[in-house]
């Protein structure tokens, strides 16, 4: 993989790209256990410590918290230092005595060069480059919404029972999702086993097929989360060891970002004022999940509308 040049902004404004790698690191469990060392002073067994973790743990030093704060507020604090706005460029500051001879010049030029190879990089100190590959924006985009999907599809919508509903099928979640059908192969399978539903029928070959899917989708979304919590984004290469998702607990990272949204757009009065009643609605009652979609909404709506401003390149 090679150096991508991200487009950004001469006043640091970042693209769709920083946000989903800001997204994706709130989804890795790696990064939330490196959080709740760093910043909640838990130990760590050391049977449960991942692969690479020294490098999450640099990372999580240098991102800080990302659960409860908007992207906006994480960017300028964090975000614009941590990922690199263009393309790295191997250049020395050195400054020349005109007055010297030429043979003292190049004699003062070489001694500098020969320092500085003698002086390691520290890799956790340098600005993260994102990786040119196939994975595209949309793909991420997906994959994103997909876990997100699957993360809110337990939150009960009615003041009755637990606040957990149980656990749904993959491909019942699918099948609820827009966000899942990106391809033909989804599309018809959706609208296969819909159509046998509706005769009381079950399409069995085309549920297999739809849970093997959902489930090969969102095993990728972890290993682009997994990796982003590494350094390395986008990608999706293989890791020895890591966690998998814990839903109840990534609902809950998930929606402190959302509030934390809310309350940006409540601090600069960029939302409509029934967005106010719902917030306080819904810190009353966490288990509404009309509510949080309505938060959702408005944090997306908001987050996309910035991103596609003449002003971000």
């Amino acid at each position: 993989m090679s150096i991508k040049k991200i487009p950004q902004h001469i006043d640091g404004n970042p693209t769709e790209l920083h946000l989903l790698f800001f997204q994706y690191l709130t989804l890795s469990p790696s990064y939330l256990m490196a959080y709740r060392h760093l910043f909640l002073l838990e130990n760590i067994p050391k049977t449960q410590i991942p692969t690479e973790f020294d490098s999450v743990i640099n990372l999580c030093k240098r991102a800080g918290d990302i659960y409860n704060i908007s992207f906006d507020q994480w960017w300028k604090k964090r975000g614009i230092k941590l990922l690199a706005p263009t393309r790295k460029q191997n250049v020395v500051p050195f400054k020349l005595d005109l007055t010297l001879s030429k043979k003292e010049i190049l004699k003062k030029v070489e001694d500098h060069l020969n320092k500085l190879q003698e002086t390691p990089n520290d890799p956790f100190s340098e600005p993260i480059y994102f990786l040119t590959n196939k994975i595209r924006t949309d793909t991420l985009q997906n994959r994103y919404d997909l876990v997100h999907s699957k993360a809110y599809s337990r939150v009960n919508i009615s003041d009755e029972g637990p606040p957990r509903l149980p656990k749904e099928p993959y491909w019942k979640i699918a099948i609820a999702s827009n966000n899942f059908i990106d391809n033909l192969s989804s599309f018809a399978a959706v609208e296969d086993i819909k159509k046998d539903l509706e005769n009381n029928r079950k399409n069995k070959k085309q549920i297999a097929y739809l849970t093997m899917l959902y489930s090969k989708n969102i095993k990728e979304a972890l290993l682009i989360a997994e990796n982003a919590a590494r350094g390395r984004f986008p990608c999706k290469d293989p890791i020895k060891k890591y966690p998998k998702f814990d839903f109840n607990t990534l609902v809950d990272r998930l929606t402190d970002n959302l509030i934390a949204e809310m309350n940006e757009f409540m601090a600069n009065d960029e939302v409509d004022p029934n967005a106010k009643l719902y917030l306080k609605s819904y810190k009353k009652k966490l288990s509404k999940r009309e509510i949080l979609q309505k938060i959702e909404f408005w944090a997306e709506k908001r987050a996309r509308q910035k991103l596609n401003n003449p002003d971000y390149i």
